[in-house]
């Protein structure tokens, strides 16, 4: 088995777990415009408004995260042999992300004391459940390349 400056993509997970990720990404931007288009420009009055907040969050959490933790859960077993024991618990993962999110932004929008008291656990628990796995397999895997030590860290700056 011939692998190219250590790139093993046999190890990946199933296609399925990083591009649902992916997939589900750009509807921030939906978000995004629909929340511009509900408020107009008062949302850019001051950056403190709770649309201007929401319009954040919604590329914070709605775009870049989820292509982060799609492109982290690809990258692992990839580049650094760091095959995560579960690839399916990406799943809930993104069930509690797309959960976390949408009550996060409607949290901020609508300035809503419940909405947050439901996003900060379904966030909380979406994180959990990419960091615990991702870190142990980073952990257990015998690649000591930069790359692999930088996929770590990367983890470790992700859960701070």
């Amino acid at each position: 088995m011939s692998t190219m400056s250590g790139i093993r993509p046999e190890q990946g997970p199933p296609l399925s777990v990083p591009l649902s990720f992916f997939a589900f990404a750009p509807l921030s931007l939906v978000v995004t415009g629909a929340l511009l288009v509900a408020h107009g420009v008062t949302s850019e009055a001051s950056a403190y408004t709770p649309t201007s907040v929401a319009l954040v969050h919604a590329a914070s959490v709605g775009l870049l995260l989820p292509v982060m933790l799609g492109a982290l859960y690809q990258m692992l077993p990839v580049v650094a042999g760091a095959v995560l024991p579960v690839p399916r618990l990406a799943h809930l993962a993104l069930a509690l992300w797309l959960a976390g999110a949408a009550s996060l932004l409607y949290a901020q929008a609508a300035s809503s004391g419940a909405a947050f008291a439901l996003a900060w656990p379904l966030l909380g628990a979406a994180m959990l459940t990419f960091l615990v796995p991702a870190a142990w397999a980073i952990a257990r895997s015998e690649a000591r390349t930069p790359t692999a030590r930088g996929l770590g860290l990367a983890l470790a700056a992700l859960a701070l």
